[in-house]
């Protein structure tokens, strides 16, 4: 079982190129209506909608970075999500406090233009109302961004055929990375290791 280390950053997966559209069929519209934010989040809601403490870290630990907004996304290669594509908020942990997943996004102007670099980061939230922050992957690339987030509801997921043949249950809600054309992979809260583990779902 593939593991994530926490502050750590994954290298990259295999892409094989795939179209991906059907992936947004799985995924639930809308998040539950509680703590600072409304209960429907469109898909040009911004960072000023994040929860004050994880702004506050984003600011600190990734400077000059914005969350990916709709207008950010290749809407051609990926399609228009049903939800805000570059933020996730959900209690990832079953503790029944909301936790939140980023894919923040970094211009990187000395590499070419439009050239920027991509973080998908989860900040974990703690008893004490703190947040951990937890560095998942990181990408380069150029816009508009070929990548995107979704919250993916508790069910069962069936891994890729290419991949393996694991079937896991979802207890609590978790996140779709997908990247446009090429795989998806669901991130999700592993009970017996208490860490973010993944699995493939398309590739």
């Amino acid at each position: 079982m593939q593991m994530i280390q926490q502050e750590t950053v994954m290298s990259s997966t295999r892409p094989l190129v795939v179209r991906l559209m059907f992936v947004f069929c799985v995924i639930v519209v809308g998040f539950a209506d509680q703590s600072d934010i409304g209960a429907e989040v469109p898909a040009e809601s911004s960072t000023s909608e994040l929860n004050h403490a994880v702004n506050e870290m984003i600011s600190r630990d990734y400077p000059s970075a914005k969350v990916v907004e709709i207008a950010d996304v290749d809407v051609k290669s990926c399609g228009v999500p049903p939800n805000h594509p570059g933020w996730v908020k959900a209690d990832f942990n079953g503790d029944g406090q909301l936790d939140h997943a980023v894919l923040l996004m970094v211009g990187e102007p000395e590499k070419g233009p439009q050239r920027v670099a991509v973080h998908f980061v989860i900040f974990v939230r703690e008893k004490d109302g703190s947040y951990k922050r937890i560095a998942i992957r990181s990408f380069e690339g150029r816009l508009p961004v070929g990548k995107l987030i979704q919250e993916q509801p508790p069910r069962k997921v069936q891994e890729s055929a290419v991949l393996g043949k694991r079937v896991i249950t979802l207890r609590n809600s978790g996140i779709a990375l997908v990247s446009c054309e090429q795989y998806a992979q669901v991130y999700y809260w592993n009970t017996l290791t208490n860490q973010i583990d993944l699995i493939g779902t398309a590739d």
